[in-house]
């Protein structure tokens, strides 16, 4: 980071008046953990360009500095399987899982015995689960989450739209998210045949707002 703080610079002494680079100086501090000189950064490029490709972030990044360290998750809206508003700030203060899967996809089935005992085991004031789906034909999704009671929240990712704003590539995948909105662990299953959820597990084992006081 400190050599891209050293070409930023130098980009600024050629060029000061070119928002781009005062974004990138002000991430490059903030990475370092030089956050009132980053802000200051921040706050010059939105003072040249307040409508720029990166006005929301830069935003974001002066409230909570942490953001340029942590792999914060980002935010959705998305419809849930009973017509529910289901949004990522909503689960502010607890630890979340986000299941994406599919039904044709071995170890997802195999995974539910599996997500529905974690549900049963944490309260739901400090854990939720949203399974997100890779399912072509809704009614055949819808189907089988009635037959496998499957009681948690889940939503129909119709044009991949919350696997792609995750950068998800594969199923099963599990991304814990803790209670601030960062994302702690993301678990993938490599074998189509082979559950990963006891990895799911040991990771949640280890969270310490689901630890017992």
């Amino acid at each position: 980071m400190q050599e891209s703080e050293a070409e930023v610079r130098t980009a600024l002494q050629l060029d000061s008046k070119n928002p781009i680079y005062h974004f990138g100086l002000g991430l490059a501090l903030m990475r370092e953990s030089h956050d009132a000189e980053g802000k200051q950064e921040f706050e010059s490029y939105l003072q040249l360009a307040p409508d720029g490709a990166d006005a929301d972030l830069a935003r974001q990044l002066l409230a909570n500095p942490r953001r340029a360290r942590e792999r914060y998750a980002p935010d959705f809206s998305a419809t849930g399987l009973h017509n529910e508003n289901i949004r990522l700030n909503e689960f502010a203060g607890k630890v979340l899982v986000l299941d994406f899967w599919a039904t044709w996809c071995p170890p997802c089935v195999a995974s539910v015995p599996e997500i529905k005992d974690l549900i049963k085991k944490y309260s739901s004031e400090k854990f939720a689960v949203v399974s997100i789906s890779a399912d072509q034909n809704e009614q055949a999704w819808r189907d089988f989450i009635e037959k496998k009671n499957m009681t948690w929240l889940h939503v129909f990712d119709r044009n991949h739209e919350i696997r792609q704003s995750f950068g998800i590539n594969s199923i099963p995948t599990y991304l814990v998210i803790d209670s601030e909105g960062i994302i702690q662990e993301q678990i993938v299953g490599i074998n189509p045949m082979q559950s990963v959820a006891y990895r799911l597990k040991d990771k949640l084992k280890n969270m310490p707002e689901l630890k017992s006081k």
